[in-house]
């Protein structure tokens, strides 16, 4: 008996640290975090090209195209999402290199080009912007790092050989011999040394040409794109002191290719230029073909030019006859999101130039276009049912998305100025237009819809929810708005700040919205005196979706955060996961969360227990 009374305080002990245990395991278990489900669609900034198989980065992903018919290249398979946007490609015998930006150089193996397959990577010192490959060694503009040199001689396991900075940022880069040109947003080309990569050494450079984008290296000449003052031509007759021998102004300029005493040049604008250069000195415009979109990146295989397109894809043109191309053939994959909704098994994204595209997203894995509609000029999405409402720059359109396959209009109504967003309840649309107020649209008939009140807001009107008879306007705060009648809404209460609103979400007695730079947590309990419990500063403006105690932030270069809304302290980042670029803008259906994303498509991601 004593034995046993002297060891009760050990067995209080264990028992405490196993409760203690238990709990923390407990806690852990159900620690919110960000799981990636699905990806679709994105803005195309690299291509590259090997006989009749095109490389071509959309969004976070490479697709692997077979071009053979170039009338109608056929998709053979794509990779997974990598964790940013593919903005430059180089193939080497079954690897594809793909500059990354802030996530560096990724190596993919197309041995199977149904399946391309992350193999390797490399994170670089600040952002891959361009990559050339020279047979085992991997030459990269690593922006304001500079030049770094990598052997991929086992491309699995690439290694740092040698890296050297410059004055200003690396954008892009080319070799020939023993030195690397890299194109400096200084306006200057590098000239590096590296016969020894491991100890790369500045020997030269041209200075004075403006922000250079792209650089091109051939049969001793160089070829550069400046945003600031167009394309130039350099001699390379003494490699470590470029001449300049002549510059052609055009509108910013993004990648070039030369074809004997012909040049490809396309640009960041509209169109693509033809030069002649038989003459170096004299370079000769001879075409500029216009298609409506930018081109960040071109690459040639005998006669045939691929442009990669933000907007469009990729475009194919025969250039057997170089001072005519003719558009072949295109791929169009290219997505800007731009806003996102998601009803039942159906996700809407709205791209900037192309409209509506609607996808079946009853696998959230794998999304599939199963319709679009055409409309240019849309800031705003709301779909209740299956129809769709658009907040177009300057007019309301309604959309029968009842056969997702074939949407079709069913009405318009002109606004005073751009919308920004909308909120429907009943027989009612609740437009903001940043300028012009709060705009009372009736769709009781929405083949004829009809703006019948208009409420002025003192300061610029972003986004609204709807709670009850109130309508919550992110202007410069919050601006609460009575509906109970909805032909005469009257402003009864406001929470003010210098900063401008954007996105806004309310849960219950909670309401949340972005302030400026900041998430701002209101009470709404006295919905007409909001009173502000919690607030956090990121330095960038935060879109918002709540999911009970978990605000759902999009911020551009991060991607998306989880905070604790019941951390007034602090509101306390639980989770976090990237996208390709910049969330534009989330939806939120049960612990599914729907992000459009600037470059990157769509983005289908889960609130997980972490268990």
């Amino acid at each position: 008996m004593q034995m046993n009374r002297s060891n009760r305080p050990l067995d209080w002990l264990v028992l405490t640290i196993l409760l203690a245990v238990c709990v923390c395991t407990a806690s852990i278990a159900q620690t919110p975090i960000l799981e990636l489900v699905g990806q679709w669609g994105g803005t195309s900034y690299a291509v590259a090209v090997d006989g009749t198989t095109v490389y071509l980065g959309v969004g976070p992903r490479l697709l692997v195209l077979d071009a053979a018919d170039p009338s109608a290249p056929v998709e053979i398979g794509r990779s997974a999402p990598l964790p940013n946007t593919i903005v430059d490609l180089a193939v080497h015998e079954e690897y594809v290199y793909a500059a990354a930006d802030l996530y560096g150089l990724r190596v993919l193996s197309v041995a199977n080009q149904t399946a391309p397959a992350e193999v390797g990577r490399l994170l670089t010192g600040d952002c891959a912007l361009g990559v050339c490959v020279i047979e085992d060694t991997a030459y990269v503009a690593d922006r304001y790092a500079g030049l770094l040199i990598a052997s991929i001689e086992d491309p699995t396991v690439p290694e740092v050989l040698g890296s050297i900075g410059i004055e200003d940022a690396a954008t892009d880069v080319a070799v020939e011999g023993d030195y690397a040109y890299v194109a400096d947003s200084g306006g200057a080309v590098r000239v590096i040394s590296v016969a020894y990569p491991a100890e790369p050494v500045q020997v030269g450079g041209c200075v004075g040409l403006g922000y250079l984008k792209a650089i091109m290296v051939q049969d001793k000449y160089a070829y550069a794109c400046s945003e600031a003052d167009g394309w130039h031509i350099l001699s390379l007759a003494d490699p470590v002191n470029p001449e300049l021998l002549a510059t052609l102004p055009m509108p910013y300029p993004a990648d070039t290719h030369i074809v004997g005493d012909w040049a490809f040049v396309s640009t960041y604008w509209q169109s693509l230029y033809v030069l002649g250069i038989a003459n170096r000195a004299r370079p000769l415009i001879y075409t500029e073909i216009r298609y409506g979109s930018g081109s960040p990146s071109i690459a040639v295989f005998a006669d045939r030019l691929y442009a990669a397109s933000d907007k469009k894809g990729l475009l194919v043109f025969d250039v057997s006859d170089p001072e005519m191309p003719l558009l072949l053939g295109q791929y169009d994959t290219a997505v800007y999101g731009q806003a996102v909704a998601a009803v039942d098994t159906f996700a809407y994204l709205i791209d900037s130039t192309d409209g509506l595209h609607i996808l079946s997203v009853d696998d959230p894995s794998q999304p599939a276009e199963v319709g679009s509609f055409s409309c240019t000029g849309v800031n705003g999405l709301t779909v209740e049912g299956t129809t769709a409402y658009l907040c177009g720059s300057n007019d309301f359109v309604i959309v029968n998305a009842a056969d997702p396959s074939a949407p079709r209009e069913l009405g318009r109504v002109d606004l005073p100025g751009y919308a920004e967003d909308a909120a429907i309840d009943g027989a009612y649309a609740y437009v903001v237009c940043p300028y012009e107020g709060l705009q009372v649209v009736s769709i009781a008939d929405p083949a004829a819809p009809a703006v019948v009140a208009t409420l002025a807001l003192d300061s610029n009107a972003r986004d609204i929810a709807l709670a009850g008879d109130l309508a919550y306007i992110t202007a410069n705060g919050v601006r609460i708005v009575s509906i109970a009648d909805p032909l005469n809404p009257l402003l009864v209460g406001s929470y003010d700040s210098e900063e401008k609103g954007g996105a806004i979400a309310i849960d219950g007695d909670r309401l949340c919205f972005a302030d400026g730079r900041c998430l701002c947590v209101l009470s709404i309990a006295d919905p007409v005196n909001p009173v502000q419990l919690a607030t956090r500063h990121y330095g960038l403006r935060p879109e918002i979706v709540t999911v009970g105690d978990i605000a759902v932030i999009g911020l551009e270069w991060q991607g998306m955060l989880l905070a604790d809304l019941l951390d007034f302290e602090w509101l306390s980042t639980v989770a976090d996961l990237d996208t390709a670029d910049h969330p534009g803008d989330l939806h939120a259906v049960g612990n599914t969360i729907y992000i459009a994303d600037k470059h990157g498509g769509l983005y289908v991601m889960r609130i997980g227990d972490g268990s």
